[in-house]
């Protein structure tokens, strides 16, 4: 009998239609044929402008998972991205956690405060 893996997401806000789709291919090449449900976290940044904002964008990523064929649910998370990943992060539900975020350059998540 093959479990289903079920994988939290945490993306950017700053992703685009085409960073949604390179998304579901990278978690579609991750999990392979193994069954798989996803949590999509999007946190509340100041990019995003605030928690309305991040709708917007949470509804853009599960659209493009979904699809794309992939079993995906999402919520907003808090407007700082570690903190959304430790209020959602819950090891009985989730197997493993995958972030994704543009590069280090345009990426406000991989500076330093």
């Amino acid at each position: 009998m093959t479990l289903n893996r079920s994988i939290l997401v945490v993306a950017s806000v700053e992703n685009t239609f085409d960073d949604w789709a390179e998304l579901a291919a990278g978690l579609k090449a991750h999990v392979g044929d193994e069954p798989a449900s996803f949590r999509l976290i999007v946190p509340a940044t100041s990019s995003a402008r605030g928690r309305e904002g991040a709708s917007g964008h949470l509804s853009d990523g599960l659209a493009g998972l979904q699809e794309s064929g992939l079993a995906a649910d999402g919520c907003v998370g808090d407007s700082d991205p570690m903190i959304a990943v430790q209020q959602a992060w819950d090891p009985s539900l989730y197997d493993e956690i995958v972030i994704s975020t543009l590069p280090s350059g345009p990426s406000k998540w991989l500076h330093p405060a």
